[in-house]
């Protein structure tokens, strides 16, 4: 049962960051990304983070925290 829930918070985080990789468009590397494209990002980083947060997995949610909080530097 615990592989089974692992399994499903596994498969959260995947479609999580999928659908929030789908939904900020992609833009040149030149151009700055918008703050409203930063603050979607952002929240999907975070999402990914508290997945695994709560797989026990405290230094990679830590990672994914950091990330989150640093894309919204210059918003």
């Amino acid at each position: 049962m615990a592989r089974l829930k692992r399994f499903a918070i596994a498969l959260l985080a995947a479609s999580t960051v999928a659908v929030g990789s789908l939904a900020v468009p992609a833009a040149a590397s030149a151009m700055p990304m918008s703050c409203t494209v930063r603050y979607q990002l952002s929240l999907s980083y975070y999402a990914t983070g508290q997945v695994f947060y709560a797989l026990g997995d405290d230094a990679m949610a830590y990672y994914w925290w950091g990330r989150s909080y640093g894309i919204l530097d210059g918003c």
